[in-house]
């Protein structure tokens, strides 16, 4: 079958017109229907007909959606496939289109089946072709084919008579889903060319009933109004108007006893007038600004911000792969008002904790809410050193997605930006690829992850950007993966010994940061965990010794130790444990031993020579492995609660003191265990913590086993 792949100066001349009357009337919806051809016909060398249909509705202020549909997903016996696109005007808050709400009839075709004369049935089932088959729509009848050879008529090939039959009027009608009351042209030869034509009653209906459904045709209260705010400096005003007002004098709508973004949701509308919706455009169209509201709290390491920025939904189907500055999450979030105040409940929470209090519960949460007050507002652009990092962010996720790869996307995969999940992981949160036939993702939204947000509210909204950066020359770069710029920068000294890079970087230090020391002072920073990039990233430095044969590395890795009373009372989404081996991301900075390196390993100037810097990854844990980390916490909690099963077994002239704890054996990902040698079972040890029971246990902590370490190197580079 031939595929037109450039399209007709005629049909540009029709979509131009339409173009013109959706500008001028402005309507609610837009419905379109095309073969699906259009999804790679091409209206010059770089462009595709549907993208410039989706860039030109979204100029338009239109949100689209578009889905290729089969005759055969919806109870037909007949194979026919079209592209339906729906493009939603953004200033109707009601306008919840979503294909993923069509109602489909994969079951055999009983309605429109029994069309042929003696009651043939037609099934909805892939048959292959054969000798009888020839281009054109395929359908299959007990095994039968069906089969078009002209442009207007329908053939059936009956293999008991050994004949090929034309379809009657009536069948051929019947075939696409119409009554049998329908009224047909009473000549013939019309009759068959209306319905070679004709589209498929069912699906059409199915697109039909959604928008009935949600009842676009009513405007009432759901329009949107133009905004009053149309220019940056009158949306900031307006911003600022709100700090130190009180919630509950803000909260007319009652939209802070949600439990997730209610705040935000409250100042949208309440404040600003904004009715809540999920726009592809900013909230202040006209402005060109999108309003986020941001919470942060106070604990000992300082301001932090409380959770996530999320920005948009990501559609796998329509997203601009190609150009960052056309991708849905720049349109809309290219310019930010940020609204941001301080929610105590993490701090007062901490605080019960500490004096074993239950956590406030929901109402005291709601009245806590009331007195919260906006403290800051500002209008925010990625700074542009920040925004070569979040290209490439982008580029990651839309590789994926590009690839059909949606369902693999982890947060993991980035530095600032991340494609965080939204809903539950039922089946009703999945989303359809760009292939149809693809498996399906959990839905996801572009996001500003917490440790940038972090960063952000500290240097651009309460304080300055003054800490040293690793990447000196943004302004040459467009985009830059960090951990590929590292790299680059430290090959030079690959293969270098821990001696030779001393005597280079002119470092006389033998401390035990020494490993840390080097690879800063090779990126010209005075602390590499302390620049910009890693405290945006939120990423902390390990250093990882391999043996010589590259089979094993030196020692699991460690986190600090937890308190026993704490790891019992703590939830595990505000634990230490979480957040340090699950959330945080780590740069391995590899260094491999010699084989002269273990004979004389406790004095640092002999294993200096004999130590070799080898390479560097970045790594965060995966989503499949951090369950196994959360099973070894669960099981610590368990023993722990009940009095970790501290025992004393006997050894030679005396005894070692045995416990239940998760061990290295019993999980391939991680164990507990005490952090050094030293051990404490009474109340005046250093090294000992109160257990629930009120005995005293050698301190412990978690730890990675080594052996799941190395998988992880290896998988990256040895």
């Amino acid at each position: 079958m031939r595929i037109r792949t450039e399209i007709s100066e005629r049909n540009q001349d029709i979509m131009f017109k339409l173009w013109e009357i959706i500008n001028n009337r402005k309507p609610q919806m837009v419905i379109l229907e095309s073969i699906t051809g259009i999804l790679i016909c091409k209206i010059d060398n770089d462009t595709t007909i549907i993208q410039l249909i989706i860039e030109t509705f979204e100029n338009l202020g239109y949100e689209v959606e578009y889905r290729n549909l089969k005759s055969i997903d919806f109870g037909l016996p007949i194979y026919m496939e079209k592209t339906f696109i729906v493009a939603k005007n953004m200033r109707y808050s009601n306008n919840n289109f979503d294909f993923n709400d069509l109602k489909t009839n994969n079951n055999k075709a009983d309605d429109y089946g029994r069309i042929l004369a003696g009651g043939v049935k037609y099934y909805n089932e892939n048959i292959e072709t054969d000798k009888y088959h020839s281009s054109g729509t395929i359908c299959s009848v007990d095994g039968r084919l069906a089969f078009t050879r002209t442009f207007s008529d329908t053939y059936i090939f009956i293999p008991e008579e050994n004949i090929v039959r034309r379809l009657s009027v009536d069948e051929s009608y019947r075939i696409k889903g119409f009554p049998q009351n329908f009224k047909k042209s009473f000549r013939e030869s019309k009759a068959y060319r209306d319905v070679s034509t004709a589209r498929c009653i069912p699906m059409v209906q199915a697109v039909a009933k959604i928008i009935k459904r949600n009842e676009i045709n009513k405007m009432g209260d759901k329009f949107m109004p133009e905004s009053i705010y149309r220019t940056k400096e009158e949306v900031l005003a307006r911003g600022r108007e709100a700090i130190g007002v009180p919630f509950k004098d803000i909260d007319k709508s009652n939209k802070l006893k949600e439990v997730k973004g209610g705040a935000g949701k409250m100042i949208e509308e309440d404040w600003f007038g904004i009715k809540n919706n999920n726009m592809a455009a900013p909230d202040f169209a006209e402005a060109g600004v999108e309003l986020k509201v941001t919470p942060y709290f106070k604990n000992s390491k300082g301001l932090r911000a409380k959770e996530r920025l999320v920005c948009n939904i990501i559609n796998y189907e329509t997203e601009n792969l190609e150009d960052f500055y056309k991708s849905s999450y720049w349109k809309k979030n290219e310019t930010t008002l940020l609204m941001s105040y301080r929610d105590r409940i993490p701090e007062i929470n901490a605080e019960r904790k500490k004096e074993k209090k239950a956590s406030l519960s929901a109402e005291e949460k709601y009245e806590l809410k009331k007195q919260f007050t906006i403290d800051e507002v500002a209008l925010f652009k990625i700074p542009e050193k920040d925004l070569k990092i979040i290209k490439n962010d982008w580029m990651i996720i839309a590789n994926k997605i590009r690839n059909n790869k949606a369902h693999e996307i982890s947060e993991s995969d980035t530095r600032y930006l991340a494609a965080c999940t939204k809903g539950s992981t039922a089946e009703k949160s999945l989303r359809r690829q760009r292939d149809v036939n693809a498996v399906k993702a959990r839905e996801r939204a572009y996001s500003l992850k917490p440790s940038y947000m972090t960063y952000i509210l500290n240097s651009y909204i309460y304080g300055e950007d003054i800490d040293e950066n690793i990447i000196k020359d943004y302004e040459n770069i467009d985009s830059v993966d960090l951990e590929s710029y590292i790299r680059n920068k430290l090959k030079p000294y690959f293969g270098k010994s821990q001696a030779e890079m001393k005597k280079e970087l002119g470092i006389d230090s033998n401390a035990k940061s020494l490993n840390q020391l080097l690879i800063s002072k090779a990126l010209s920073v005075s602390d590499i965990e302390n620049s910009s990039e890693f405290k945006k990233a939120d990423i902390k430095v390990k250093t990882i010794r391999v043996e010589c044969d590259g089979n094993n590395i030196e020692q699991h890795m460690s986190f600090p130790f937890v308190k026993f009373m704490d790891l019992i009372n703590e939830e595990w989404e505000e634990s230490s444990t979480k957040e340090n081996m699950i959330d945080k991301t780590y740069m391995f900075v590899i260094f491999k031993k010699d084989n002269m390196y273990n004979q004389d390993k406790n004095n640092s100037k002999y294993t200096q020579e004999h130590l070799f810097l080898n390479n560097i990854m970045f790594w965060q844990i995966s989503e499949k492995d951090a369950i196994e980390v959360k099973k070894v916490w669960e099981k610590a909690r368990e023993v722990i609660r009940n009095g970790a099963g501290l025992r004393k077994k006997a050894r030679g002239q005396g005894f070692i003191m045995k416990n239940d704890l998760p061990k290295s054996k019993d999980n391939r990902v991680a164990h507990m265990r005490p952090h050094t040698s030293e051990s404490g079972y009474t109340a005046n040890s250093p090294y000992a913590d109160i257990l629930p029971s009120g005995e005293y246990m050698t301190k412990q902590c978690f730890w990675f086993n080594r052996k799941f370490i190395l998988e992880q190197i290896r998988k990256n580079i040895l």
